[in-house]
């Protein structure tokens, strides 16, 4: 039975949760040698020394997951990352600038 409100038939469309977001992620294990390169000859990397330097806002992507490994030193801008990868792209030489660390390991007593 549907419920009929000031005309309108409720309970067609389904419920759309308000906390999901519409954003694109990426593993760390896309960044091999091969990708780097060709981001960097594509103009939307920079070498900078030993680092490749990657805005992955400006590549459409906004979180960095940490499935995967890297032998590359990266210097990766992006809004959000989880603690997993930080430590992967640390443990290869380099470095995660994010404006939020996600934890997604939760304690409980």
């Amino acid at each position: 039975m549907k419920h009929v409100k000031a005309g309108h038939i409720m309970g067609q469309h389904g419920f759309t949760s308000k906390s999901r977001t519409n954003g694109k992620a990426v593993n760390v294990h896309y960044f091999t040698s091969k990708r780097v390169q060709k981001l960097v000859a594509e103009g939307k990397a920079l070498k900078e020394g030993a680092f490749y330097s990657i805005d992955l806002g400006a590549l459409g992507y906004t979180k960095l997951l940490g499935t995967g490994n890297t032998s590359l030193k990266l210097k990766i801008t992006v809004a959000k990352c989880s603690p997993r990868a930080v430590e992967k792209i640390k443990a290869a030489g380099g470095e995660v600038v994010a404006s939020v660390v996600e934890d997604s390991s939760e304690e409980t007593a």
